[in-house]
């Protein structure tokens, strides 16, 4: 849902689907970078340490991101804006992996790396 926010917003506000498609690649692309570190810090320190302050990036980019682009803020902001609202998207898969693992209190199948 986020992507299809962010086409529309930069797509209403610029005029352009192009800009806004790429708005939407760069948070998407900086989710994927960082919903792997998401999950290792999750199994690493539970849940609630990288959930909170995660959502509450998360929130604040998202606004943020919003405001930019109702604001007519040039695109390279918009950019650079995209990229913590994609980053501190919370990852589902993680979390429910850290939650069995706590829940069931079982070592991860995978040993971490050394």
């Amino acid at each position: 849902m986020l992507t299809i926010g962010i086409v529309l917003l930069v797509q209403h506000t610029t005029g352009s689907y192009g800009s806004a498609g790429a708005v939407a690649a760069a948070s998407g692309v900086s989710m994927a970078l960082c919903a792997p570190q998401s999950g290792k810090l999750a199994d690493r320190f539970g849940q609630r340490a990288v959930l909170l302050p995660g959502v509450l990036v998360h929130a604040v980019s998202v606004g943020a991101l919003a405001a930019l682009a109702l604001a007519d803020a040039p695109l390279w902001v918009l950019f650079l804006a995209a990229v913590p609202t994609g980053a501190s998207i919370p990852q589902v898969g993680p979390m429910v992996r850290a939650r069995w693992a706590a829940v069931l209190g079982a070592a991860p199948a995978v040993p971490p790396p050394r």
